[in-house]
């Protein structure tokens, strides 16, 4: 039923904002204005307990129609419990046809599940016409911030209780397995992780004791790089994302490997360092090395801004206005500059090839969200087992070298304290 409502019943404070990226500037609030007549009516609704009306839909346009000192506006009127308006908020939100970001999903999908945390995946997912896989992560992220309940049973939609696998890894988090990586890897589950990051053996003759060999046959080598990269496209989710680390000429090699795992690559990005280490007479000083970005699936996880690289020009008024909003750059380029970990570093550990932190960081921060497995087969010294914890994803990884999960608790317990 549609009704004129004056503005001054309504608490626009307090209604669901599932989509707070839309700032209201005066430009904003003129283009609202100007087709205000047009747009359908704003969704109230008076909930049981609640003195004021709140908004399940419209609420931009609410607000700039109050900017404006407009005194009422055309509305459709809902009556019921909070849990039916936050529910008529969510679905509204969603399924009115807007192209909606990632984050703005996740507040949608993370709200049904505070209200429905006893409902199966794929019954949430039905609902919100989100996939299942998106579901799972979003749940197993609230619960390890203990924003939700882990339920043992829930409830499908066709009424019956289904028990859930809480172990759906395979292999408990938080540890280095000292497992060679393929090994270890096929005693992971299916779509269990949701990111993998790893800087695996080149091949070059480091000498790693008695645990690995590194002067493979060329074939042999690629043999090898094959059969874990099999693996690690098993063990993501779909929307999970790999990234692996090489010399140029040899991620050359995976790029058609990748193709025949269908995963998409996305982009190949180059790591420099500004040293000069491996000087050659007969060929260029190698100061780079690259990172192949691919994923399993297109709806994948991407924070763009979740490790921003600075404004070149932050003097400019554009950009000026952007800083207001409180964004601290833009996505960074596909070049990266980190300086190696050498032997005088603060973060060393005395491990041979370890990674810059800051790089491994970009990585954990923009392709995982709070809550998501990161896996690394070849964990070495636990720089991806330091940017998880840093950044709330849970982890775990592989490593012959029974040294590397003495290393990588060592890391972890200063930063833990």
């Amino acid at each position: 039923m549609t009704e004129i409502v004056a503005l001054a019943d309504v608490d626009d404070a307090r209604s669901l904002e599932l989509s707070p990226r839309e700032a209201l500037d005066n430009d904003t609030v003129e283009r609202y204005m100007l087709v205000l007549d047009e747009l359908p009516p704003i969704d109230l609704w008076t909930v049981e307990g609640e003195d004021a009306l709140l908004v399940s839909d419209g609420l931009h346009r609410l607000r700039a129609a109050k900017r404006n000192k407009v005194e009422c506006v055309a509305a459709v009127m809902h009556e019921g419990s909070m849990t039916e308006f936050i529910e008529s908020a969510i679905l509204a939100n969603l399924l009115h046809g807007r192209a909606w970001t990632r984050a703005e999903k996740r507040n949608c999908i993370d709200a049904w599940l505070r209200i429905h945390p006893e409902r199966t995946d794929q019954w949430i997912a039905e609902d919100l016409r989100v996939s299942r896989n998106t579901v799972v992560d979003r749940r197993e992220g609230l619960e390890s911030d203990r924003q939700i309940d882990e339920l043992e049973v829930l409830i499908g939609k066709d009424g019956k209780r289904y028990t859930r696998d809480l172990d759906k890894v395979g292999l408990p988090l938080g540890d280095v397995h000292h497992f060679d990586a393929v090994e270890g890897l096929r005693q992971l589950q299916a779509g269990s992780v949701q990111l993998v990051f790893t800087d695996p053996p080149y091949n070059i003759g480091v000498n790693y004791g008695d645990v690995r060999e590194d002067s493979m046959t060329r074939e042999d080598y690629r043999d090898f790089c094959w059969r874990w990269l099999s693996e690690c496209e098993r063990a993501l989710c779909d929307g999970g994302s790999l990234y692996v680390m090489q010399y140029p000429e040899v991620c050359a090699e995976w790029v058609p490997m990748l193709e025949k795992l269908n995963l998409t690559l996305r982009r190949w990005l180059t790591w420099t360092y500004p040293s000069n280490v491996g000087q050659s007479p007969r060929n260029w000083t190698r100061a780079s090395r690259a990172i192949l970005f691919a994923t399993k699936g297109d709806d994948y996880t991407f924070n763009p801004y979740a490790d921003p690289q600075p404004f070149r020009n932050p003097d400019d008024q554009r950009i000026q206005a952007l800083i207001a909003e409180g964004r601290e750059g833009v996505t960074p380029y596909d070049w990266w500059e980190f300086n190696l970990v050498k032997n005088v570093s603060a973060e060393k550990t005395g491990w041979e090839n370890q990674l810059p932190l800051a790089l491994v960081e970009r990585i954990v921060k923009t392709s995982s969200n709070e809550g998501d497995i990161v896996l690394d087969p070849f964990m070495g010294s636990g720089t991806t087992a330091e940017a998880a914890t840093r950044n709330k994803r849970r982890w775990l990884g592989f490593d012959r070298n029974p040294d590397s999960s003495v290393v990588t608790a060592a890391r972890l317990e200063v930063e833990t304290e």
